[in-house]
């Protein structure tokens, strides 16, 4: 991921806690290590940005709203 994709992606994160940051990379890194074992990617290779967006909004999408 170059600079201007993690900015963009901090920018879509933005009022998520330090500790959402860090599940949602480490869901991505899972995913992106599962495709490696599968022999879907390269391995050696890293995530691109559009996991951790994924990852983001599905974390976005699973939050519980406050009753």
């Amino acid at each position: 991921m170059d600079k201007d994709e993690a900015v963009d992606l901090a920018r879509e994160a933005e009022g998520m806690s330090g500790r959402d940051i860090r599940d949602l990379c480490e869901i991505a890194e899972r995913r992106w290590a599962s495709r490696i074992l599968r022999g879907e990617v390269k391995r050696g290779t890293g995530p691109s940005v559009t996991e951790y967006r994924e990852a983001l909004y599905q974390r976005m999408n699973s939050e519980v709203l406050p009753v």
